[in-house]
């Protein structure tokens, strides 16, 4: 096939992948953390309040719940509880199934209006498994060549876990995506260096910290490769002298 029919085959696994997420989003009941998430994106973009659920760096559930911001949500009162964890829980519970819309009154209204905001941030937090995708197909298109990197992105848009998981409002996919990413930097870096692949590589590595702590594992990933690189170096290439 032509580069080009390779591309727009890329596309429309993407596209079957988008339809995969959007599926499982309507099928699936609220998970066990999400709620805490969307309420300490929403709080952050509201109120700059990054206090709550601190474990995690707040670039996912910002992104997340962006397009939450324009449906203006009742925020519930802080419940003073001692924990960061009960608080941030039962507080995304009430924010999420606490909210009518319009002449909607009672249960009906409030579900109708959960199953809104659910949806909005789930599809906004599927948006870091499609970038993923299309970066794994990039990276094998780039280091394998063109059917290495159709077979990589239908592994990953067949993929039972991602198809399950991908929209979820939590940090898993985002510090997934942005790990990958920088990895994939670092080698475009190490390929051919230049002031513009090294930024590249710097907003990489700084999304991926963003988005949960155990992305400091890129240290020593880093220079593992590194360490590799310089005892190991492809066939045909000169160890860096040191």
């Amino acid at each position: 096939m032509s580069a080009r029919r390779y591309h727009a085959v890329a596309v429309l696994l993407l596209l079957i992948f988008v339809a995969e997420l959007t599926l499982s989003v309507k099928r699936q009941s609220l998970s066990w953390d999400e709620g805490d998430h969307i309420f300490a994106g929403y709080q952050s973009w509201k109120a700059a309040d990054f206090g709550i659920n601190p474990e995690h760096p707040p670039l996912v559930k910002e992104l997340a719940t962006l397009p939450l911001l324009a449906m203006h949500l009742k925020t519930p009162a802080p419940k003073g509880l001692a924990f960061f964890k009960d608080e941030a829980y039962f507080d995304g519970r009430d924010l999420i199934y606490n909210q009518q819309e319009g002449n909607q009154q009672g249960a009906n209204g409030s579900l109708a209006r959960a199953g809104q905001i659910i949806f909005r941030a789930r599809m906004m937090a599927a948006l870091l498994s499609v970038l993923m995708a299309a970066l794994v197909y990039c990276a094998a298109l780039e280091i394998f060549g063109a059917a290495a990197a159709l077979f990589a992105l239908t592994l990953i848009v067949f993929e039972p876990n991602l198809i399950a998981h991908g929209a979820y409002v939590t940090t898993d996919m985002g510090v997934t995506c942005f790990l990958f990413a920088t990895i994939f930097a670092l080698h475009r870096y190490r390929e051919r260096p230049s002031w513009a692949r090294l930024l590249v590589l710097g907003i990489a590595t700084g999304l991926a910290l963003a988005s949960k702590h155990s992305a400091v594992l890129l240290l020593p990933i880093a220079l593992t490769l590194f360490a590799y690189e310089l005892f190991w170096p492809p066939q045909g290439e000169k160890r860096a002298a040191v």
